[in-house]
């Protein structure tokens, strides 16, 4: 697969995500408002593979430090754990987040997982745009 996979967390998107999440972001936070900065077209979702499509994940849970919740950390793992068993490398995988606190949160997680391929420094953290 030569395509990255990008996992995206919902409304911490913006105006320049793919489908589906824009139009999950922008119903759900943005009373249908928001416009997208690519023609439409240009912002179709690729299937991962013929069994795994984009779908969502709702994250529900307490906040911790700031703007992480425990919730995010446990659906990161469970869309890894999915990714691998439909042996998708992690190499093509990118994590986006806006927020520092998610980010470090996240990283630590990764950390201390028991899986050796997500202990090895191939899951990327980007911070699209970084708020404190």
């Amino acid at each position: 697969m030569n395509n990255p996979i990008w996992i995206g967390i919902l409304l911490w998107v913006h105006r320049h995500c793919i489908e589906p999440m824009f139009s999950l972001a922008n119903n759900r936070t943005d009373n249908d408002r928001m416009t997208h900065a690519d023609p439409k077209d240009g912002i179709l979702s690729l299937s991962i593979n013929d069994k795994f499509k984009n779908h969502e994940v709702v994250s529900k849970g307490n906040t911790g430090n700031k703007q992480y919740r425990d919730s995010h950390g446990k659906g990161l793992f469970m869309l890894l754990s999915r990714l691998m068993q439909e042996n998708i490398t992690l190499q093509s995988i990118y994590v986006i987040t806006p927020f520092n606190a998610v980010k470090t949160a996240l990283i630590e997680l990764l950390k201390e997982t028991d899986l050796p391929a997500i202990q090895q420094p191939v899951v990327k953290i980007t911070p699209e745009k970084v708020n404190h």
